[in-house]
Parts: C-alpha cells; sequence; structure tokens
C-alpha cells in the first residue's frame, strides 16, 4: 500500500558531469617550449607561439576558428639539438581563448617517424637546467661548469 502523500517526481534534466579537461588524457609528458614554429592551415602558413611540446602533441597559439578533427602541418626545430621536425598534427581541443580570434590549442601528431619522436622526447625528458633560455635571470653562468674550491689549486710562491 502506498503512502497517499508520496508524489512521484519526475525525473529531471542534467547537463551531465562536468567534462573532465582533455589535457589530462595525454599518454607522454609535456614540456614548456615557448618557441615559434611554422603552422599551414588549409594553404595559408603563420608562424605561431607554440606554447608545450610532448612526444604525442603539443599545446600551440591558433585560431579560433579550427575545430576538433581539423588537419594542420607544422614546422618546428628542437633547441640543442637542432632537429627539424616537420609533421601533420590533427586538432583535439581547445583549452582557452587568448582573443576573439586565437586560442590556446591542443594538437596531436599524426604518423610522426620514430627518430623525429624520439628527438622530442629527448628534449622533454632533458634537465631544464641546461637550457639557458629556461634559467635566464637565475644569476646563475651556465657557460663555466662550477669548480669546488677544494679542487683549485693554490698558486707556488
Amino acid at each position: 500500500m502506498q503512502d497517499s502523500n508520496f508524489k512521484k517526481e519526475s525525473p529531471t534534466k542534467t547537463t551531465g558531469a562536468p567534462r573532465p579537461d582533455p589535457s589530462m588524457n595525454r599518454r607522454t609528458p609535456r614540456r614548456d617550449y615557448d618557441r615559434l614554429a611554422g603552422i599551414l592551415i588549409r594553404g595559408k602558413y603563420s608562424v605561431q607561439k607554440a606554447i608545450q611540446i610532448g612526444e604525442g602533441g603539443m599545446m600551440i597559439e591558433l585560431p579560433s576558428s579550427l575545430k576538433s578533427g581539423d588537419l594542420i602541418l607544422i614546422s618546428l626545430v628542437l633547441p640543442k639539438s637542432l632537429e627539424t621536425l616537420v609533421g601533420r598534427a590533427e586538432i583535439l581541443y581547445q583549452k582557452e581563448k587568448i582573443s576573439d580570434k586565437m586560442a590556446q590549442t591542443g594538437v596531436k601528431f599524426i604518423n610522426l617517424e620514430t627518430s623525429k619522436r624520439r628527438a622530442i622526447r629527448d628534449f622533454v625528458s632533458a634537465k631544464p637546467a641546461f637550457d639557458l633560455k629556461e634559467n635566464r635571470g637565475k644569476g646563475k653562468n651556465l657557460s663555466k661548469p662550477a669548480v669546488p674550491q677544494s679542487a683549485k689549486l693554490k698558486k707556488a710562491s
């Protein structure tokens, strides 16, 4: 027997759980890149700011008109090794808008050569302390190795 005061509520429409940040689905680590990269989009070449790089993809400032699934061509030079990378990439997501026309965009490399992936992996895993650009203004002269006081020779009189 049911209670007469009990009302059965109709199910409410929910917008669903908030979508997780797509950048959290990475399989490989990324490193700050903060350099320029050449981008070819639908036959138009431009130079854009690259924010991060990893073996699987990049974060780049691209036109916000691009949609998930669009293809682009990326060209860049990795620091230290001076390895030239030219490869196709697919737009995965746009993280945040920078302006009305530009957004931080996550891309995934498509069919990138193994040697190029290895060069990116080496760059990502390298210690940032050896990258002068990342240590600018930190007060250390990285061009000369530090010599402990005990190793210095005393001048004979």
